[in-house]
């Protein structure tokens, strides 16, 4: 079963050349409760490693994306530092209930670490929650220094890729929008 993972870090690591990929140090004892037990599906426990994420303080909000894989939560994003990648990865282990967890965060060294989430990026996140077609994406939604809106994650069409820049940039105060959405498939 560990085939899917492996495959993935590979190609990855062979086509990401700035990421930092922390292998999920998972045992396959490491959660009794999981073993003997049915499977669980990582889809089911995604919502979940992605509130635990957008919660903690010592992981920058926005910048982690948590999508499912074969039958592995994958991080992706930027963060400025190692130990937010390494805290990003073990607040996902922790809700993962059982479901292997790997992180492909790039760390950029470079940026401050934000101290909260801006008013704009609220606001972004709360039209796309309001519109029927970007309601269920779970695009995640960052702004950079140049308050450049940052789009991120997977989603199932184009047309919801067209949809969520769509209403992101229908938002007042919103100069630019950067999609780095992902088409399933694509």
């Amino acid at each position: 079963m560990r085939a899917p993972a492996a495959i993935l870090a590979a190609f990855l690591a062979a086509t990401c050349s700035s990421v930092t990929t922390y292998p999920a140090a998972v045992a396959e004892d490491a959660f009794p409760a999981a073993q003997g037990s049915e499977k669980v599906d990582p889809r089911m426990v995604l919502e979940d490693v992605r509130l635990a994420l957008r919660g903690s303080k010592e992981v920058p909000a926005g910048a982690v994306t948590a999508v499912v894989h074969a039958d592995t939560i994958v991080l992706t994003g930027e963060v400025s530092t190692e130990s937010q990648a390494a805290r990003a990865l073990a607040v996902a282990e922790q809700n993962s209930q059982g479901v292997r967890v790997a992180s492909h965060l790039t760390v950029t060294g470079s940026r401050p670490e934000p101290t909260q989430v801006p008013e704009l990026v609220r606001v972004v996140e709360a039209a796309l929650r309001a519109d029927s077609r970007t309601r269920n994406l779970g695009v995640v939604v960052s702004i950079d220094a140049e308050d450049v809106i940052g789009l991120h994650g997977l989603v199932p069409s184009k047309e919801s890729r067209a949809a969520a820049e769509q209403v992101a940039r229908g938002v007042e105060g919103v100069q630019r929008v950067s999609s780095r959405l992902v088409v399933a498939g694509e």
